[in-house]
């Protein structure tokens, strides 16, 4: 539980570094270009390119963690379980699996963000046999 918590705390911290949007930062960065000198602007643009990529990294890392944490994955689906109380046996949802993010990167989306259900289906092929088998 103690572990939770902290997922729980490192989560709150990565949400409010989050509540700085990554236009805002490059709109200050311009303004402090123009107003103090390019150098200024330069090291005000190098600290928001960090800000944006601590607050991806941290963001993967938690999503990781979370996924991998049997605590979780219980309240996950004590939660669907509930859900599924007020829906008719056709509509409720039969199983959860939590997977790793779909992004560019690991070539799951376009550059568009369409997912790439071929390579999706391909990927995760005996994922879903066991779900649906």
């Amino acid at each position: 539980m103690q572990q939770f918590a902290l997922l729980c705390l490192a989560t709150f911290v990565a949400a409010f570094l989050a509540t700085l949007p990554p236009g805002l930062l490059n709109m200050n960065a311009a303004k402090t270009s123009i107003e103090k000198g390019k150098k200024n602007g330069i090291f005000f643009g190098l600290g928001v390119s960090t800000t944006v990529v601590l607050q991806a990294y941290l963001a993967v890392r938690i999503a990781k963690l979370l996924s991998q944490n049997p605590e979780i994955i219980e309240m996950i689906n004590a939660e669907v379980a509930g859900k599924n109380k007020n829906l008719a046996s056709f509509e409720t949802i039969k199983k959860v699996v939590i997977v790793p993010e779909f992004t560019i990167e690991n070539k799951m989306m376009t550059p568009t963000f369409k997912l790439k259900k071929n390579t999706i289906l391909r990927n995760y092929k005996d994922l879903i046999e066991q779900m649906y088998g």
